[in-house]
């Protein structure tokens, strides 16, 4: 029974009391963690983050509670409950992690992603089944009673990858742009794609026969579960956009000269409502899809996290800037928290969980083969998908490796093994423990070490050399269309198309491959993607947010333009022999002044604002400041 289910029940102080010592003492590891995870961000330290630290504190906390009397009171309080992980920690986390996810660079990846997330999950998942099967049957690891089935149950729950300490290095270190997203695109889905395929299986082991036809059958469900889910997510989000383009729930300025604006004078910087009932539904629907999606048998967490990519591309700009940006900070703090207070809440079960049915060979076998696995898992599927794609956007062998040693498992697979514990016996304590350690042993060695592995490999965006991404259009032209010429043109190029440089392909021998690689630079489908999704914006999204959209963002280029005018550096003046880069209004002292040494320039030009909607009036905003 869970700690607040017990809350829930307790009817005087005595019951409740362990339950609120449970409480407070999670709470005091969590702060712990926090400050921890801080003190090794000041002083850059890299062998270990927030989430290792949580863990590691986590253990200590428990086994002091193990050589304690509390061990018997507050044992089932403070260990690891999966309904409480599943209903309210992982809703929060994974519609952070769609929200928050940059469409483009998704898009422009999108291939690979779904190649890792999709094909990568099943191999992992029933190559790692099939291989401790073999190593039950050889007798160097526990023989599941379960047979295979068991041993598939056990490769689906490990499949999940959780790489939440190597993407917090990734942001630190700054890692190369297709890597992140391809390692952050493959974590967020395969979770998804894992616990649907952990159902499935799981049927089979609880009775289902297993023939032809039901295996097609599984294989249907897990299509139809995903499919579902992800329609669930986008119909809350679509129905959610146009109750907010309503502006029903605005709480911001109102311009009245904008179509659909309010008929009253009222002025830009005051404010027509209460940001807590915009934001605060918001939040509620949130939680709100998770749940509709598993009262309808599909799967919560790919209908959450789909709410959050669409939420965040057509709900978003309905709202007020305060609420969209306190939406944001909230759920940004809540997802960071809860995954912490996972890895805490896994530290504390460590010594607290009966371990007399530890297998350490199952443990070990298990290990080597999570590294067979998601060695051929990453390996065939990276060399597929640069046989499809131009040779610029090629998935290094580096990048390999660091996308195989990226492979930690977390929270989302400790969670589906304490479901198995529950109903698969000595089968399920096995699964249990095993995963446990192998949690503690990624998320400390895999996760403590990326970073290092990631400067010696050079997989940074600064270790990039220069001009590549200005290269992106090489493969229009050139080797059958993936030899990158020098002096290639830019990214919007690729966007725009060389039609001229395709028919030289054709004439050059290229073929449908060098087609199918033109094709596949992942920057045409964005291209493509832009274009739809613009026309699809003006239907879900109200006039007056574009218009308050289009306010803020000429304010900020203005905003940058004034401040580069102010802090031009004359680095030939300083001895740096060079002509200045950046020029600007009231060079130097801010006489506005030609300073000697010095080349004459004019001050920047702001971009051009996108086209007014119909019907509004252009507002000028002048910036002021001194030398300007």
């Amino acid at each position: 029974m869970s700690f607040i289910r017990q809350l829930r029940n307790s009817t005087d102080a005595e019951a409740a009391s362990p339950v609120t010592e449970a409480i407070l003492i999670e709470l005091a590891v969590l702060s712990g963690a926090i400050v921890v995870g801080r003190f090794l961000e000041r002083i850059k330290f890299n062998w270990m983050g927030e989430a290792g630290a949580a863990l590691i504190i986590g253990i200590i906390v428990g086994l002091i509670m193990k050589g304690s009397k509390a061990k018997d009171t507050l044992a089932e309080s403070v260990s690891f409950n999966e309904n409480i992980f599943f209903d309210v920690l992982l809703p929060a986390i994974m519609f952070d992690a769609g929200f928050s996810l940059s469409v483009e660079p998704f898009i422009v990846n999108v291939g690979s992603i779904l190649m890792f997330a999709f094909a990568g999950t099943t191999i992992a998942s029933f190559g790692t089944g099939l291989l401790m099967w073999g190593f039950g049957l050889a007798g160097w690891c526990y023989k599941m009673q379960g047979g295979l089935l068991a041993n598939l149950v056990f490769g689906a729950l490990i499949s999940a990858t959780d790489p939440v300490t190597v993407l917090a290095v990734f942001n630190k270190l700054g890692a190369e742009k297709s890597l992140y997203h391809n390692v952050f695109g493959e974590s967020v889905l395969n979770d998804a794609v894992g616990v649907v395929m952990f159902r499935v299986v799981t049927e089979f082991l609880d009775g289902k026969p297993v023939t032809a036809g039901s295996v097609w059958a599984g294989i249907g469900k897990f299509v139809g579960i995903f499919l579902g889910s992800v329609a669930i997510g986008i119909a809350v989000a679509l129905i959610t956009a146009l109750l907010y383009r309503s502006g029903y729930l605005y709480s911001g300025p109102i311009h009245p000269h904008v179509p659909g604006g309010s008929k009253k004078k009222i002025l830009q910087e005051e404010s027509s409502g209460n940001v807590l009932f915009e934001g605060g539904l918001l939040v509620v629907l949130a939680w709100a899809t998770y749940l509709v999606a598993e009262v309808a048998y599909c799967s919560g967490i790919v209908a959450v996290f789909v709410n959050g990519v669409v939420v965040n591309m057509y709900v978003r700009p309905n709202l007020s800037a305060e609420a969209a940006e306190k939406f944001e900070a909230f759920f940004k703090i809540l997802a960071g928290l809860f995954e912490l207070f996972v890895f805490v809440y896994i530290g504390l079960t460590l010594f607290l969980m009966d371990q007399s049915r530890r297998s350490n060979g199952y443990m070990w076998m298990a290990l080597v083969a999570l590294a067979v696995t998601r060695a051929a898992n990453v390996v065939p599927l990276s060399a597929l998908v640069n046989f499809l794609r131009p040779k610029y956007r090629h998935i290094t062998p580096r990048a390999q490796f660091m996308m195989w040693w990226a492979g930690l498992r977390g929270a989302m697979a400790f969670a589906l093994s304490m479901e198995a514990a529950t109903k698969y016996g000595k089968d399920g304590e096995i699964m249990k423990i095993t995963t446990f350690y192998i949690v503690l042993f990624t998320v400390i060695f895999n996760g403590g070490t990326s970073g290092f592995v990631m400067q010696r490999l050079k997989l940074r965006q600064a270790d990039l050399p220069p001009g590549l991404e200005e290269q992106a259009a090489a493969h229009k032209a050139e080797t059958e269309g993936d030899e990158p010429p020098a002096g290639a043109a830019g990214d919007a190029a690729v966007v725009k198309g060389a039609p001229e440089n395709s028919g030289s392909l054709r004439r050059r021998g290229g073929g449908m491959l060098a087609r199918i690689r033109q094709a596949n630079d992942g920057y045409s489908l964005y291209g493509k993607f832009h274009a739809w999704n613009t026309k699809v914006t003006k239907f879900f999204v109200h006039p007056h947010a574009i218009y308050e959209r289009q306010l803020q963002t000429t304010s900020r280029q203005i905003g940058r333009s004034s401040l580069a005018g102010k802090h031009t550096v004359d680095r030939r003046a300083s001895g740096g022999g060079a002509e200045t880069g950046v020029a600007g209004a009231g060079v130097g002292m801010g006489t506005g002044e030609q300073q000697p040494g010095t080349q004459p320039h004019t001050p920047p030009t702001p971009p051009t604002p996108a086209p007014l909607p119909a019907g509004a009036v252009e507002i000028t905003i002048r910036a002021t400041g001194t030398g300007a």
